[in-house]
């Protein structure tokens, strides 16, 4: 049953945004990111302390008859959702026809790029939300409450960062400089780590990542489906799975040896790459639109 609630709950993160991209484009659209992007950074992180909340106050029986009340709600809501895709541009065939696209997405190069930079960036993102909890309650010796007092903290650093990342004009300047600061985030908490310095050092050295990391949610998915609107509901397809695939890496490998050092490696890796990716993006973009 667990499986089935994940199943049918991404629908949601994969409609979110392939409804938006029917209804928006260019800026528009990245504008609208901003939002979602804002909420599905926050989520991550909300998401364990109010269930931790919830627990205190009901029996753990309680929270399965809340998810059943959001359930209901979201069903309800889902009736007066209207089709947002045009008649004359839903795609045509049969259900293998359609599966398809998730794989013809992949011959956009921009598409493609703007996937691998995406994925590698929640690299970065899932390595902390994995370790983050260990890190700062085991070595650095905070309560449960101080704890989530910081991750939530963080949460409203990501929300502020994607919401500024829908304002920029240009989605490959904000691209190009939002990865190089989330490397630059990444190499300042891992010092913090290998070196152990103190718990204000390493809270800034966070609050900088996380606020890049936010900041480069809304260009990338703008840019990633405003390139595949012709396949939008398989390019939020393809594009929200490299996310959890990415948590399925970054996660496990965290806890190999010494938490703090292989922490490190994870998040320097995670956003090396992703920057790396995001620069050669940002040039293609820049090409395109000085041909069209």
């Amino acid at each position: 049953m667990r499986l089935f609630q994940g199943i049918s709950g991404a629908g949601g993160i994969v409609l979110s945004k392939s409804i938006s991209t029917d209804m928006f484009s260019g800026r528009d659209l990245q504008k609208f990111m901003a939002i979602i992007s804002a909420i599905n950074g926050i989520a991550p992180i909300i998401a364990p302390m109010l269930g931790g909340t919830i627990a205190h106050l009901v029996s753990w029986q309680g929270i399965f008859i809340i998810l059943l009340a959001i359930g209901i709600i979201l069903m309800i809501m889902s009736i007066f959702l209207k089709e947002t895709l045009l008649p004359e541009k839903r795609s045509k065939g049969n259900i293998a026809n359609i599966y398809s696209n998730l794989f013809k997405v992949f011959h956009n190069p921009i598409f493609t790029l703007s996937v691998l930079g995406i994925m590698f960036c929640f690299v970065t993102f899932f390595g902390y939300l994995s370790s983050s909890t260990f890190i700062l309650q085991k070595t650095y010796g905070l309560s449960p409450f101080e704890y989530s007092l910081c991750f939530g903290l963080n949460a409203i650093i990501i929300a502020i960062g994607a919401i500024l990342g829908g304002t920029f004009k240009h989605p490959n300047t904000i691209l190009k400089w939002s990865s190089i600061n989330m490397f630059i985030g990444t190499i300042l908490v891992s010092i913090c780590l290998v070196n152990h310095l103190s718990l204000t050092f390493l809270m800034l050295s966070y609050a900088y990542l996380m606020f890049s990391f936010g900041l480069m949610q809304a260009p990338a998915t703008a840019v990633a489906l405003d390139s595949e609107r012709q396949h939008a509901g398989a390019a939020s397809a393809s594009f929200g799975a490299s996310c959890f695939l990415a948590g399925a890496i970054a996660s496990p490998l965290v806890s190999l040896g010494n938490m703090l050092i292989s922490t490190s490696i994870v998040l320097t890796i995670g956003s090396l790459i992703c920057m790396i990716i995001s620069q050669i993006l940002a040039k293609r973009i820049k090409r395109q639109a000085n041909q069209d």
